[in-house]
């Protein structure tokens, strides 16, 4: 489900524009999770940016706040983030981590 959590246009130009700039596609999803702490994350897969938010209320929008924060760690060339309540973890910010390599364009 690609688009599963942007409804909003604000959010759906930014991935635009974000898939644009890194040459991957961004797939955002909605996510179940034990730790009731966990508020999203960043994967850095070879095809894409999964970009999973906690989702346990479906149908309310307070999930847009996250997306955004996430979307602000991929606009920033942050890929590989995992953001808590008080806590965001870096699990690769080196300078040649995938986010900051574009695919070449054909």
């Amino acid at each position: 489900m690609r688009r599963h959590g942007t409804e909003s246009p604000a959010i759906r130009r930014r991935i635009a524009c974000l898939e644009d700039r890194l040459g991957k596609a961004v797939v955002i999803r909605g996510v179940r999770h034990r730790n009731r702490s966990f508020r999203g994350r960043i994967l850095s897969r070879p095809g894409c940016f999964v970009v999973e938010y906690r989702d346990d209320i479906a149908g309310y929008f307070w999930h847009y706040e996250i997306i955004e924060e996430l979307l602000n760690h991929l606009e920033h060339s942050r890929c590989n983030v995992v953001v808590y309540e008080g806590d965001i973890q870096y699990t690769d910010v080196s300078p040649n981590s995938p986010c900051n390599m574009r695919t070449p364009e054909r």
